[in-house]
């Protein structure tokens, strides 16, 4: 499942929920350097739990690496 971040119309951040039937993941999730600090990357991270919840994960795995000042 991907998930598209805009601002403005815009294409700013994305993520991917990679679900199977015994688990589900959040993976490369990135925003634009010039949005980042902003709330979109939570705002990602929140939809594809709120998308795992709706499916009946009771667990989602994430690795989340910043780079840089993300």
């Amino acid at each position: 499942v991907h998930f598209l971040a805009r601002f403005n119309g815009i294409p700013v951040g994305t993520a991917t929920l990679s679900v199977s039937p015994s688990s589900a993941g959040i993976w490369n999730l990135a925003t634009l350097p010039e949005y980042r600090k902003t709330g979109i990357g939570a705002a990602l991270v929140h939809a594809a739990l709120v998308e795992a919840k709706r499916r009946q994960y009771d667990q989602v795995m994430a690795i989340l690496m910043p780079k840089g000042m993300a």
